[in-house]
């Protein structure tokens, strides 16, 4: 049946439907949907459901895919203004067709799962719209809908934990095994789909590939029924960097690092490095637009892991990745599907898989924990890990792993009886993921020497602190990038970011611009000052060259550009002060510092000190002056507008999630209540107004 029908008619399932299947679908940014969704996946195939887990863009789904199953399940995050992550995008667009006939989707049994953070306006927004669309294409909800908040105590494990056993119960009381079928035990291991195994096995049959013998159980202080660190991996201190290898990515470029400079003083806490990379030719990127790095773990980390798990022996052996019998929902294996990236020209070994795909510096998710309890043979530690994944177990979780922040090749450490098989690696280790970071170089930054190469600079702040156990803790991402040098070539990708600004034809340009942003926040709206300076006086050029006047032209008045910085105190982290003196950007800078004085300054108390100011610029037309009394549109000079308003700007807010956009934003409703002569109601509408106007727009992480 084409799917153009016009109107609804009996639509039969496709033959390859499973009697008892379910459908676990993500779209996520970071990993946390995926990770839920696999976690629900696991549920469903204890279950004895034929499970496949999949990116909502993943191998083979489509709308009419959502049919062939018993039940589907999406897990969906939301990123930017409301937008989907970008491995859901695809099969969200298909959803909106028109030429999807009503009641298409009547067979469908779904429930979904938000994860949002609660200080962004448009919160679980793709969830949520995601959800109704289905309804409307006749889907029914088998199981409520449940929404995680990042900023819970507990993050979106708050909200999704008790959801997810109350999912198993709901199947297990309304999807009952036929008589004589029981669910897969916890204690049995699930098979992956995906296994490793060697290129050349033959060749390697005499070759040992794990250490048989387990190791005895650390006793004294690396117990880790005892709440104390663990002490051998500060023993690690061969700081090599990792390989320059260039890996394949879909769609990446092959970026040179120029230069890596510290911009805070040495004695703040924190290192903010400016990075700048170049690569021949030219391309186009806006202001807000995304570069993607792929970090790689350290030799060091590499070789403890391989050497703990008796790996030695097979680390450098070359592999491939097969398809088991487990999972036979899923499509056969391709790089692809896993998000797997190999370097160029060559089969993969272990220790690739290793760098550049296996994050084993994580924090482990209680999965994780639980995964690993069903490789030792120590009943202490089975029982130990077996806790810690347990939901029942929340602080003594917390207390181990979250908190001191124990990284995997800690834990595995903590725990030396733990056997893995290398051949499970894909299914036990998460995907060490690329990681993004706004773009902050914009206008002439771009190509100061022409259309031969393209600049591209990033604004980042490393990460490093010291945990509650006294021990120094890095980003893996973080400590990558302090590790390069110039000359190193890196395979990045480039996307658009979730601000959606374009340069060249948005009325941003020519409005006020209220910028608020702390610490590295500071970054797109650099990209975004550059580029609106190239570009309006690219068109003083071309109004000077009409009026045949380029001498004595003095060009149009602009708009009020303002940044509200925020940081801890001038000398130490003001980010780009020398910049924001050239008088060309065009740009007012107000400063927020939390440190320089007796009593913390923050970001929203310059704009309530700057409330005059702020009105002026972001004033709605559309509510201070009457429609019947404003003679025509504000930016139709035709009819006689008032020539001198200055308001109805567009205020962008980047930097840190959490406490942050929610004073700001309460900060700008009290200024609008100011504004409306004390009336907060009409304050909370003009605020309201913006957003939906598209002129308040948040960038936080």
């Amino acid at each position: 049946m084409a799917t153009t029908a016009p109107v609804p008619i009996p639509i039969p399932f496709p033959p390859t439907r499973h009697e008892r299947s379910a459908l676990i679908l993500y779209a996520s940014e970071t990993g946390t949907s995926e990770d839920a969704a696999h976690l629900l996946g696991g549920i469903a195939q204890r279950l004895r459901f034929a499970t496949r887990v999949a990116a909502m863009d993943g191998q083979g789904v489509n709308v009419n895919e959502l049919r062939k199953y018993t039940i589907v399940v999406f897990a969906a995050s939301t990123t930017g203004q409301g937008d989907f992550p970008a491995n859901g995008r695809k099969l969200w667009k298909s959803l909106l067709r028109k030429s999807i006939p009503a009641g298409y989707l009547r067979h469908v049994d779904f429930t979904t799962f938000g994860f949002g953070d609660q200080s962004y306006v448009k919160f679980n927004w793709a969830a949520r719209k995601l959800h109704r669309r289905l309804q409307q294409l006749g889907a029914k909800e088998f199981y409520a809908r449940g929404e995680g908040d990042e900023q819970h105590d507990e993050g979106t494990d708050g909200a999704f934990i008790p959801w997810s056993l109350g999912f198993k119960k709901h199947l297990v009381e309304n999807y009952p095994l036929p008589e004589g079928i029981e669910p897969i035990p916890d204690e049995e291991f699930l098979p992956p789909k995906y296994i490793l195994q060697l290129l050349h096995p033959e060749t390697d049959s005499d070759t040992s590939t794990q250490t048989e013998t387990p190791l005895k159980m650390n006793e004294g202080t690396n117990d880790p029924c005892l709440k104390e660190g663990f002490d051998q991996a500060d023993l690690i201190t061969d700081e090599t960097p990792p390989p320059d290898d260039i890996i394949q990515i879909p769609g990446h470029k092959v970026l040179t690092l120029t230069k890596n400079i510290r911009l805070t003083s040495e004695d703040h806490f924190q290192d903010v490095r400016h990075i700048a990379l170049e690569m021949e030719g030219s391309i186009r990127y806006e202001p807000g637009d995304v570069l993607t790095l792929y970090p790689k773990n350290f030799p060091a980390d590499v070789n403890s892991l391989i050497e703990l798990q008796g790996w030695t022996s097979i680390a450098d052996k070359p592999l491939q990745v097969i398809d088991s019998a487990a999972h036979p929902t899923s499509p056969p294996f391709t790089a692809a599907i896993l998000d797997l990236h190999f370097p160029v020209g060559r089969p993969p070994t272990l220790r690739d898989l290793l760098t550049h795909n296996l994050d084993i510096t994580a924090i482990p998710r209680r999965s994780f924990l639980g995964a690993i309890a069903h490789f030792t043979d120590d009943e202490t530690h089975k029982t130990k890990l077996q806790e810690f994944s347990n939901p029942a177990y929340t602080d003594e979780y917390f207390d181990y792993t979250t908190r001191p922040r124990r990284s995997i090749l800690e834990i595995l450490q903590d725990f030396p009886t733990v056997s893995l098989p290398f051949q499970n690696a894909l299914a036990l280790f998460p995907r060490l993921r690329g990681r993004q970071f706004s773009i902050s170089s914009g206008g002439a930054l771009r190509q100061p020497n022409g259309k031969e190469t393209t600049i591209f600079h990033l604004t980042i702040a490393l990460v490093r602190y010291r945990t509650v156990l006294r021990k120094i803790r890095q980003g893996v991402c973080s400590r990558y990038i302090a590790s390069l040098q110039p000359g190193t070539p890196l395979a990045c990708t480039l996307s658009d970011g979730s601000l959606n600004i374009s340069a060249q034809d948005s009325p941003l340009l020519r409005r006020p611009i209220l910028m608020i942003a702390p610490g590295t926040g500071v970054a797109p709206m650099r990209s975004l000052i550059w580029e609106r300076a190239l570009i309006l006086d690219q068109e003083d050029e071309l109004r000077s060259i009409e009026q045949g006047s380029e001498n004595s032209f003095e060009g149009a008045p602009r708009s009020k550009t303002v940044l509200i910085f925020g940081g801890r105190n001038r000398n130490g982290d003001f980010l780009y002060e020398h910049e924001w003196r050239d008088f060309k950007l065009g740009i007012d800078v107000l400063v927020a510092w939390s440190r320089d004085q007796r009593e913390k300054v923050y970001v929203q108390d310059i704009i309530r000190r700057e409330a005059q100011l702020v009105w002026a610029m972001l004033r709605p037309w559309e509510l201070v002056r009457p429609r019947e009394a404003r003679g025509g549109d504000l930016h139709d000079a035709e009819k006689g507008v008032d020539p001198n308003w200055t308001g109805d700007g567009t205020v962008i807010v980047c930097g840190s999630s959490g406490k942050m956009p929610m004073a700001v934003r309460a900060a700008i409703v009290d200024v609008f209540a100011q504004g409306f002569g004390g009336d907060r109601e009409k304050a909370e509408l003009g605020v309201k107004w913006l957003e939906r106007e598209g002129r308040y727009l948040q960038e936080t992480w």
